[in-house]
């Protein structure tokens, strides 16, 4: 490498590595306190309910605003460094976008029973990309 003795280049190689895996670790734990990382692991909790449904389920997503009123989420969405972005309707059709920092968020994930051959399934989108 430079000269030195071997047992001091492994050492050399081997901090390398540590530094590495460390700078690997550090950018993990910001991520994971950003708005993309706490979008992440809704989006992933969300889909490993919709994948646990029976046949005759749907899932609801749900934000309860302060007066405890519902809101029938169809979208989520963040902003980087610590908002989340839920869009819905409310009972009445009104339509919401809610902007929120990311450590306010509280979801309800109700499994519905489909009643009914024309019963509308309820989508929920996320948009992936970060809003500028």
């Amino acid at each position: 490498m430079f000269g030195y003795s071997k047992e001091l280049e492994a050492n050399i190689k081997r901090g390398d590595h540590i530094s590495n895996e460390l700078a690997k670790h550090k950018a993990q734990e910001e991520y994971d306190k950003s708005a993309s990382g706490v979008f992440e692991r809704l989006q992933l909790w969300i889909e490993k309910e919709k994948s646990q449904l029976e046949a005759d389920e749907q899932l609801q997503v749900v934000y309860y605003n302060r007066a405890g009123n519902p809101i029938y989420l169809n979208q989520i969405n963040y902003y980087n460094p610590q908002m989340i972005i839920l869009r819905g309707e409310d009972t009445e059709g009104n339509s919401h976008r809610l902007i929120m920092n990311m450590n306010l968020v509280e979801l309800d994930l109700i499994r519905l029973k489909i009643k009914g051959e024309n019963k509308k399934q309820i989508k929920l989108g996320f948009a992936i990309e970060n809003i500028k």
